[in-house]
C-alpha cells in the first residue's frame, strides 16, 4: 500500500495531466458526437429539420398563391374595365337604335299621312 501511495505521489503531476486529457476528450466527444439523436420533448433533430423544410415549402407555396391571387385580381380588374367599356358601347348602340326607331316611326307616320292614290 505504501508503494502505491509513493507511486501516486511521485507521478501526481502526470496523473493529473493524463486525467485532464481523458476528461477533455470525453467532454469533446460528448459535445460533438452522438448529436444525431438528441431530442427535445421527444422530437429528434431530423424531425425538426423535416418540419422546418416542410414549413419552408409551405411558405413558398403561400407566396406562390399570393402571387396567383394578385395576378387574378389584376385580371378581374381588367375584365371589369372591359365590361364597363362594353356597357358604354351597348348604351351608345341602344341610343343609336332608339334614334333609328324614332326615325322609322317618323317615316311610317309620314307614309300614313299621305293620301291614298
Amino acid at each position: 500500500m505504501y508503494e502505491l501511495w509513493e507511486f501516486l505521489w511521485k507521478n501526481a503531476k502526470k496523473i493529473v495531466i493524463f486525467g485532464g486529457i481523458i476528461l477533455l476528450c470525453l467532454f469533446i466527444g460528448f459535445m460533438f458526437g452522438g448529436r444525431e439523436n438528441v431530442s427535445s420533448n421527444g422530437v429528434s433533430i431530423n424531425d425538426v429539420r423535416t418540419e422546418l423544410s416542410n414549413a419552408q415549402d409551405a411558405k413558398s407555396d403561400i407566396a406562390d398563391t399570393a402571387s396567383d391571387i394578385a395576378d387574378t385580381s389584376t385580371g378581374i380588374a381588367e375584365t371589369v374595365g372591359n365590361l364597363a367599356n362594353s356597357i358604354d358601347t351597348a348604351t351608345g348602340a341602344s341610343k343609336h337604335f332608339d334614334a333609328i326607331i324614332d326615325e322609322c316611326t317618323g317615316i311610317i307616320e309620314q307614309i300614313r299621312k299621305q293620301p291614298a292614290e
